[in-house]
Parts: C-alpha cells; structure tokens; sequence
C-alpha cells in the first residue's frame, strides 16, 4: 500500500516514531518492562477510524512498518505543498 504524504500523516509517523524512541529510553531506565509493549499500547490507543482515515491498517504488516520507520529528514525540510511528492508504503 502506498499513501500520498500529508500533514496529519506525516504528524502520526513523526508521534509514533518519537513514542519508540522515548518507550527504548524508557525501557534503558527500567521504567517500563518492555518499549515495545509500551509502544504496542500507545499504537493500540489511537482510534481505529483515524488509521481508517490516513489508509493505514492494523495488520501486521503495517503495523512492522510503522514500528521502525524512520522519518526522513527530507520530509521535514520540505515545505507543506511539496508533501504529495512523498509516500509512506508498507506490504499491503
């Protein structure tokens, strides 16, 4: 599945790969037992119809993706309506 870059899609991968980051640093403190468990509940939080309304999913196969992707720093130097020259994809 490819998606078209935007705004609100692009705030749901940054909000999702800053939550990995602060569940591993998390984790390194022993602050919760597992950062990936930690991420799975903050990913299982968002609502269903706002996954819906992005075209992301809750298979597993999105869900890896999402998991570990890393926003490219080309993303966030470009301006807002260079957006749809990007894409997020993940195995359909």
């Amino acid at each position: 599945m490819q998606l078209v870059l935007n705004e609100k899609l692009l705030n749901t991968l940054l909000a999702i790969q800053r939550k990995r980051m602060l569940a591993l640093t998390e984790a390194s403190m022993e602050l919760v037992d597992s950062w990936e468990s930690d991420l799975n509940t903050y990913i299982d939080n968002l609502p269903v119809s706002y996954f819906e309304d992005l075209g992301l999913k809750r298979n597993h196969n999105c869900l890896r993706v999402l998991k570990t992707f890393d926003v490219p720093s080309e993303w966030m130097e470009a301006e807002i309506s260079d957006y749809p020259n990007f894409s997020f994809s993940y195995p359909g």
